[in-house]
């Protein structure tokens, strides 16, 4: 069977390899499309293949995966962590296989028309996006927030134990974070991360091993240094990270569990803009005090969550102190204006960490009046338009309630977890296409790959 690549490359058929223009792209034929789509019921009444006891036959190695992808076999290293393609290794060898379902799983995709960009996956090798909410490599984070603390949740999304990563070992100091951290005193939790964080790469020299267990050591020492910068602290600990938070605000304990379920349901949300800038740094080969770095100066964007968030964070405030709960939201409804903080469009107006978030809220923090308008507001914008908060909505109102600074400093101390994942991921990646490792794997063709 022929393969042709669906952008505007070199492509193999049975004449030979040929160029086709981008305006010339190939189309899946609708009969390869319905023997993908047989093959999947298929696949989905074989309950064994659930398990793990998946057939010989369900696996390929690169080059035919490469085929049925119509990419280069470089290009299929990338889409396995930027597409979730799943794998296993052959004993006593290097080889990888591919697991068939996920290939024509894109192939369908790919050959699917979407209505717009905003169709574009977030899903990842680390985290899927499904309608019950994120996936942490399998695990619900829903149901993870009901007990796990974020260091568990971060094990799981490196794929560690949480003893290896999380030891009692404190993390070192730096003497260019001793002379900088002083002056950005006055900064916000996140401006004083972005500005002091690779300041730390130095203190340890375990900073410079980039092999999986050595990357989750360090991500460990950049979310126990995180959770003190972002509050204020010039000195990390080793207590578990939502009391170091708690200490930090004062919170009681009733609190101090809803900082613990933010932060494990804010961990990961796959391919997201911040994720991506960490995962181009992290192809680099840096350390991930550098890559977490990254996203962070991704998050500050006016355009990214810290934009949105604080927009929502705006009508959170003047709902809790207006009279009439009514009319902040009355008064962007007239005016013709989006209510910030309601409707999720990846999750079809309904986002499961929001909703969880805000029924932990009722259910644990104590019954008061700003609890009632919450409650007011909600029913409010279900009654016109169905709609209901989202997760941001949602930090907003645990933020407010914690008395934390508007910079959502518990967004970022969360995330760096999925980043430090996606680093790990994508450093897997890079090395995988070291010409070094694989002799067969060509140079890339693109001119951008020779600019230094």
């Amino acid at each position: 069977m022929s393969s042709r690549m669906i952008s505007g490359r070199f492509c193999r058929s049975s004449g030979g390899d040929r160029y086709v223009p981008a305006r010339c792209q190939a189309s899946v034929s609708p009969c390869i499309i319905s023997s993908i789509l047989i093959n999947s019921v298929r696949f989905k009444e074989r309950p064994d293949m659930e398990k793990g006891h998946r057939a010989e036959s369900e696996y390929v190695r690169a080059e035919e995966a490469a085929a049925i992808l119509g990419v280069s076999v470089t290009t299929l290293y990338v889409y396995v962590g930027r597409k979730g393609l799943r794998t296993r290794g052959v004993p006593g060898s290097r080889v990888r296989e591919y697991l068939k379902a996920d290939l024509e799983r894109e192939v369908l995709r790919k050959a699917t028309p979407r209505a717009s960009s905003v169709d574009a996956t977030l899903d990842s090798i680390v985290t899927q996006i499904t309608a019950q909410g994120p996936m942490y490599r399998g695990r619900s984070a829903i149901e993870l927030s009901e007990g796990a603390t974020v260091e568990e949740t971060a094990a799981i999304l490196w794929n560690v134990p949480v003893g290896q990563a999380f030891t009692e070992q404190m993390p070192k100091g730096s003497a260019a974070f001793d002379k900088l951290a002083p002056l950005l005193n006055d900064y916000n939790g996140l401006d004083r991360a972005t500005a002091l964080l690779h300041t730390l790469e130095e203190a340890d020299s375990r900073s410079f091993d980039l092999s999986p267990a050595g990357m989750a050591r360090t991500g460990a020492d950049i979310m126990r240094w995180l959770s003190a910068i972002l509050f204020g602290s010039l000195t990390p600990g080793v207590a578990p990270i939502h009391e170091i938070v708690a200490g930090a605000l004062a919170l009681d304990e009733r609190r101090a569990e809803i900082v613990r379920r933010l932060l494990v349901l804010a961990a990961d949300h796959g391919l997201e803009p911040g994720a991506r800038a960490v995962r181009a740094v992290a192809s680099t080969g840096v350390t991930p005090w550098r890559t977490v770095t990254a996203g962070l100066l991704v998050a500050a964007g006016r355009q990214s969550w810290f934009g949105y968030a604080a927009a929502v964070g705006r009508l959170v405030d003047e709902i809790l102190d207006s009279a009439d709960v009514r009319l902040p939201l009355v008064t962007r409804l007239r005016q013709g204006e989006r209510v910030p903080g309601f409707g999720s469009a990846l999750y079809g107006g309904r986002d499961p960490r929001g909703r969880a978030l805000l029924a932990a809220c009722v259910s644990i923090l104590p019954a008061d009046h700003d609890i009632d308008k919450l409650q007011s507001a909600l029913e409010m914008m279900r009654e016109w338009n169905g709609g209901e908060p989202d997760f941001p909505f949602a930090r907003a109102f645990v933020m407010r309630k914690l008395g934390s600074d508007r910079s959502d400093p518990l967004y970022p101390l969360a995330r760096s977890a999925g980043w430090i994942a996606h680093s790990i991921e994508q450093y897997a990646i890079e090395d995988r296409m070291r010409p070094g490792r694989d002799q067969s794997l060509a140079l890339r063709d693109d001119a951008s790959h020779h600019v230094i």
